[in-house]
């Protein structure tokens, strides 16, 4: 049975010019006229592939090369392989002949060459509104598969700690350092989406002008860490008061590298704020 699918959910996504960066809106899934149980769907997102794994719901095609540890366990042995999420077997996906394609940020270059092939479905994430993008894409996803049920029940929870940890830093106001160390630098970090979670969702407290080499004098309530390579020196930081109080933290590289945004991701990414 076909299913028309029309929606009213505002999916925003940047489109960077040369001097400034201005938002785009849009609807992945508006006046899609879609068969669950008969169209061909290609994913190309491996944020998308492990929460549509965790859904159940069936996927013709995904790039199976170079896959990301998180998302091993929700891998889809009869799909074709279409190579990297990063670079995808093209003649791979022609030959799939996919009625829809499904793409995020990571594909956004080869996007027109994409809709040549099959009906591509945008589901790229807002660096500026991080969170909230990612909530609608999710349910953009349980309804155009038919699981807005299991999306609910799997984002409540998430939304309800983003909630808890943002009261907590607008009645406190605590500041924060997020440090991304390896072994060719160890900065502040400078993740857009990252910044946006931390500095505009959970509302902690940004430093205009704070570096590495300034910590102490700065002497931020939290200190968060994204250690890639286990190189970061703890001489950088071990006479500043959140780390003797406690509040420095290790945060997980493989889930703050962004590369998998997933249901499961960004639970432990707001989890690991939440503890």
């Amino acid at each position: 049975m076909r299913k028309l699918l029309v929606l009213f959910i505002s999916i925003f996504i940047i489109g960077c010019s040369s001097n400034n960066a201005q938002h785009k809106t849009f609807n992945p899934i508006q006046n899609i006229d879609f068969r669950v149980n008969s169209d061909v769907v290609a994913v190309l997102d491996y944020g998308l592939i492990e929460t549509l794994g965790i859904l159940n719901v069936t996927m013709h095609g995904i790039p199976k090369d170079d896959l990301p540890q998180a998302i091993i366990n929700h891998l889809q042995s009869s799909a074709v392989n279409l190579g990297r999420s990063q670079d995808i077997n093209i003649e791979a996906l022609r030959e799939l002949n996919p009625d829809f394609i499904l793409i995020s940020n990571e594909q956004l270059p080869i996007k027109e060459q994409l809709e040549e092939i099959g009906k591509v479905l945008d589901f790229s994430l807002d660096k500026d509104r991080f969170i909230e993008s990612f909530f609608d894409n999710t349910t953009s996803l349980g309804i155009l598969f038919n699981r807005e049920t299991q999306v609910s029940n799997l984002i409540f929870p998430i939304k309800e700690n983003v909630r808890l940890v943002r009261e907590s830093n607008v009645t406190n106001r605590f500041t924060t350092a997020i440090i991304d160390a390896s072994s060719e630098s160890i900065k502040i970090s400078t993740n857009e989406m990252l910044n946006n979670l931390v500095y505009d969702t959970f509302d902690y407290h940004r430093f205009s002008n704070l570096d590495v080499s300034t910590l102490s004098r700065y002497q931020p309530d939290f200190v968060f860490i994204i250690d890639h390579d286990r190189s970061m020196d703890r001489d950088l930081y071990y006479n500043i008061e959140a780390y003797l109080n406690g509040r420095t933290f290790y945060l997980n590289p493989e889930v703050f590298n962004f590369n998998v945004v997933s249901v499961n991701s960004v639970r432990e990414m707001v989890d690991s704020f939440r503890r």
